[in-house]
């Protein structure tokens, strides 16, 4: 861990040998210093929105900065940090910082940086965390106090997202910065593995995949229906996620040929569509879950925990 002090006036009084040898300087170059010396242009903009904020709760977490090591190179960071009073009754603060260099990478992109994989990586965590949430659009606009379209920029990768549209977002949601970057948890379970999903949108098929595959289960894609019923040929699943509005053959297509053929087997469908639930409802069985878009990834989850809990307690 990278550790540092600073006194009230914002300059470094300590550092620890690590927070030397990742940023590349001597204990004496660095002592009496700025604190904020050696962040990024950005993040000193940032820091004077956090800094007062942390003088009044005296401790903030995970916080997002980037420091500038002696070379040159911007090295991206977590930071969490305490006020306290030394014994001569001088106050001063004592700051952790955690590396997220690889992490943290796709988030901040400058624009000569900005290549077709790391744009793609920035707006898939977008989507995701909108769809984590169940928020639409509209509302991660408001979040980051712009226009829908500087929004829909953003997750389509024509625009970077900054430190500090991270800090708003992870404080509107009431979760670290850590937890909207890493965003992953690993659930194990038995007896449900195989799940296919059919998606036409690539990046949203991508984002449920990675969920689908960091809860433990194996996934299948199929991007319409007709993707989907030549995988069911020769393959069985034990959960079917589709979504109804895609090219060559819908999702109704798709629920009609396996509720009415032998040959499927699947134990279980559910439909994520941005239909309205109403709809969808007339036109596939009673046993098929429905989910309307955007979905929140906490009932997803469920749904699934509590398929595969039915199916364990069938009898043999």
């Amino acid at each position: 861990m990278m550790v540092h002090s600073i006194d009230t006036d914002g300059k470094i009084v300590e550092v620890n040998d690590y927070w030397l040898k990742v940023l590349g300087y001597k204990k004496d170059e660095v002592l009496g210093c700025l604190s904020t010396d050696f962040l990024t242009e950005e993040s000193k903009r940032f820091s004077k929105i956090i800094l007062p904020v942390f003088y009044e709760e005296k401790n903030v977490k995970s916080i997002p900065y980037q420091f500038v090591t002696k070379s040159g190179e911007t090295l991206s960071v977590l930071m969490s940090a305490i006020l306290v009073k030394g014994s001569n009754g001088n106050t001063f603060s004592i700051a952790i910082s955690t590396e997220v260099t690889n992490i943290i990478k796709g988030y901040y992109i400058s624009p000569s940086e900005n290549d077709s994989a790391s744009c793609f990586e920035m707006n898939k965590r977008l989507i995701k965390l909108r769809h984590d949430n169940g928020v639409t659009q509209e509302r991660m606009a408001e979040v980051l106090n712009t226009s829908l379209r500087t929004y829909q920029r953003l997750e389509h990768g024509e625009a970077h997202l900054t430190v500090v549209d991270l800090h708003k977002i992870a404080e509107s949601f009431n979760v670290s910065a850590l937890r909207i970057l890493m965003s992953k948890n690993t659930y194990e379970h038995k007896g449900m593995t195989r799940v296919l999903l059919v998606e036409d949108e690539k990046v949203l098929a991508g984002i449920f995949h990675d969920d689908l595959k960091s809860w433990g289960f194996d996934v299948d894609v199929a991007h319409n229906g007709s993707e989907a019923l030549e995988l069911l040929k020769v393959n069985s699943y034990d959960v079917l996620i589709t979504d109804i509005d895609m090219p060559e053959m819908n999702g109704f297509e798709l629920i009609y040929f396996i509720k009415r053929s032998v040959i499927f087997d699947v134990r279980k469908i559910i439909v994520v569509s941005g239909l309205n639930e109403s709809i969808v409802k007339k036109k596939v069985p009673e046993d098929v879950t429905i989910f309307e878009k955007p979905i929140s990834i906490t009932e997803l989850k469920k749904s699934l925990l509590e398929a595969y809990v039915a199916y364990e307690t069938l009898p043999i």
